[in-house]
């Protein structure tokens, strides 16, 4: 495995120890942090991963622009060449001549593209089920065949294929990250033809012949990822299997990277919910506050009136008579003791 560039690498050493990554590249962290460095490409300390184990926030460094260098140009390209050819082991994907044993998911499929027939393209699909194949009758044993080299290279080398019981979906899982594929033939318009219900004209179109594998993926802002392998006039679909499966794999690093970012910004979207709904809840904590002081004051207020009242009435009774009834005192001790539960705080 190589890595395609320097921003590749960034993506790499953020995502995944030195120690794993040097050993996916047959190499030492140690060698693989002096290339880092050379390259200046900033790396994680050994924090980093423990803060990442616990799901606390951790901080990633932008990678500094090609002018921040620390050496030139032509020496970093230097680097990544001499890397890529001191560490290169050749990666190959074995394609059988024959589908005597296909993969179960190609097993699957061939007897689902006679199913349901071909379409006005010439081509045969799976629809419902099945790996994700779109292709011509005279190309159908040959797709399968790289269908089936690339499922069995993946589980050989502890990835994973997943398909649909529902769909044609068709996934290759690298640690736990899916990439989503698809093998078609296109067509080409080879003339018109009249309608037999009118003078309406539609195309007739015929197979090519030429293969394409392709990543369904969408990936927001990034550019330059390689996305679809096809057939040319100086190589065929088979001999850019590895480019094809490297692909994949720089694809599964964007992905994840994608989901890291994705994930954070759903944090601090929460986390904005969570303090605007905070913010909320005080204000209306302190309404509730306020209300209660001025309710509180009104019946302090009402408190003093109160007693003032009963006292003058007291007053009046006893200039009327020197020995108050003892009516009177019940009366006079029920609205003292109704005046001073208006203020409890004041008991």
């Amino acid at each position: 495995m190589k890595f395609f560039n320097r921003e590749q690498l960034y993506i790499q050493v953020w995502n995944m120890p030195l120690v794993k990554l040097a050993d996916k590249y047959k190499t030492t962290n140690v060698k693989l942090k002096r290339y880092c460095d050379k390259l200046n490409i900033p790396t994680p300390s050994s924090g980093y991963w423990r803060k990442k184990e616990f799901k606390k926030d951790v901080t990633i460094p932008k990678l500094p622009v090609f002018s921040d260098y620390t050496i030139s140009k032509k020496a970093a390209k230097k680097e990544i060449v001499a890397f890529e050819k001191s560490q290169k082991e050749k990666l190959t994907v074995k394609i059988n001549k024959t589908l005597s044993s296909p993969h179960p998911y190609i097993k699957r499929t061939i007897p689902l593209l006679r199913k349901y027939g071909v379409d006005k393209y010439g081509m045969y699909s799976s629809y419902g089920a099945g790996v994700d194949i779109r292709v011509s009758k005279t190309q159908q044993n040959r797709a399968f065949r790289i269908l089936d080299s690339i499922f069995k290279w993946f589980e050989k080398n502890n990835y994973q294929v997943l398909t649909s019981d529902n769909s044609t979906d068709t996934y290759l899982v690298i640690n736990n990250i899916k990439v989503q594929i698809r093998l078609e033939e296109r067509s080409s318009i080879i003339g018109t033809r009249k309608s037999d219900w009118g003078s309406y004209t539609y195309n007739e179109y015929a197979p090519t012949g030429k293969l394409y594998l392709i990543i369904k993926e969408y990936f927001w802002n990034t550019k330059n990822v390689r996305k679809q392998w096809s057939d040319t006039n100086s190589k065929t679909l088979e001999d850019q299997l590895p480019n094809f499966i490297e692909g994949v794999i720089y694809a599964s690093e964007i992905i994840h990277q994608q989901n890291l970012e994705r994930e954070e910004k759903d944090r601090k979207w929460k986390e904005k919910l969570r303090l605007k709904e905070l913010e909320k809840q005080n204000l209306e904590k302190e309404k509730q506050r306020i209300l209660e002081l001025e309710k509180e004051a009104n019946d302090y207020h009402k408190s003093i009136k109160i007693k003032q009242y009963i006292d003058a009435i007291k007053e009046n009774e006893l200039k009327n008579d020197e020995v108050l009834s003892q009516e009177f005192n019940d009366w006079y001790e029920w609205a003292l003791r109704y005046a001073n539960n208006l203020i409890p705080k004041l008991k």
